[in-house]
């Protein structure tokens, strides 16, 4: 029956286990929208997470989308882009909603890891009785467990922050027939509609702009 019991421990401990990250900079974006004016070609969809089920929940959790933006030069001209200037505005309100950082991001949808000390608790108790001499033995068998499980949930966070980093839209120009891609972040609210906008300069300074309606 003790055996039982112990079994019955470790196996629910093992359920809450830490799980290692699985890149998504190579997973297809989906519910894509294209536009395009005289200068960009813009596309834009959610990125998925994949196998990464618990950062999916802690994203539905905070209101977080990560979507993958791609941006074209059509054109013969050179723009410039900042990744400032990438924001939503919402349809009704018409109030700017700016991107959060890699960083915000990351912080957010991270997994708690203080949580896998829980481990600690696990004991390996030990208890024997010859001749009426008692003794016993107890092992904090937990202490490694908890202490391998905490160190692969910060190393998952850390993988996380540092492809969403390297993977974040980035600044700068756009050459003729340039192919720019890169990750947003927005705080959002399900099934609102919003423009994204992107406000980019050409090489006389002049400021333009290009917007495209996405639901999400």
């Amino acid at each position: 029956m003790k055996k039982l019991i112990s079994i019955l421990l470790v196996s629910s401990l093992l359920l809450s286990c830490a799980t290692s990250y699985h890149p998504i900079s190579d997973l297809e974006s989906v519910g894509d929208a294209e536009t395009q004016n005289e200068d960009l070609n813009l596309i834009v969809g959610i990125q998925p997470l994949g196998e990464n089920n618990r950062f999916n929940d802690t994203a539905e959790e905070n209101n977080i989308t990560i979507l993958k933006l791609s941006l074209e030069n059509i054109s013969r001209d050179t723009f410039s882009v900042s990744n400032k200037n990438i924001y939503l505005r919402g349809i009704t309100e018409n109030e700017p909603i700016s991107q959060l950082s890699p960083h915000e991001v990351a912080d957010r949808m991270a997994l708690v890891t203080g949580a896998y000390w829980l481990w600690g608790l696990l004991w390996f108790g030990y208890y024997h009785n010859e001749n009426g001499d008692e003794s016993s033995l107890w092992i904090p068998i937990g202490l490694p467990i908890a202490l391998y499980n905490f160190l692969k949930a910060e190393s998952t966070n850390s993988d996380f922050e540092d492809e969403i980093t390297n993977n974040a839209f980035p600044s700068g120009k756009i050459a003729p027939g340039e192919i720019k891609n890169g990750y947003l972040f927005f705080n959002r609210r399900g099934g609102v509609k919003y423009n994204l906008v992107i406000s980019y300069t050409d090489y006389m300074g002049n400021e333009k702009e290009i917007m495209i309606p996405y639901k999400f």
